[in-house]
């Protein structure tokens, strides 16, 4: 999972609820993008994708994110609300509690 040592974020709140902050090398699937057009309907609605760029500018509740499916496909810019986590991603993930 990502380059080997940054692994996802699980941010556990007390109301139960969950944060994903995702990391460079995590395996999502996708819901929908920013810029919408073919990444929404070509065939990352059935794989998944893979977390190429974070912005880190922002926090990481609000950062953009850069996924890329394949080369013939390229990337795509999404918010971590529009990505799940795969199970892979989630096996190695780190919890905390806010």
């Amino acid at each position: 999972m990502g380059y080997g040592f940054l692994t996802m974020i699980i941010h556990r709140h007390q109301d139960g609820s969950e944060g994903y902050q995702y990391e460079i090398g995590d395996k999502v699937e996708v819901s929908r993008t920013i810029q919408g057009g073919w990444f929404d309907v070509g065939p990352t609605r059935a794989d998944f994708c893979t977390v190429m760029r974070l912005d880190q500018r922002d926090s990481w509740c609000i950062q953009k994110i850069e996924v890329h499916y394949s080369n013939e496909w390229g990337w795509a810019d999404c918010f971590p609300w529009m990505l799940s986590p795969t199970a892979e991603t989630l096996s190695v993930a780190k919890l905390v509690s806010a």
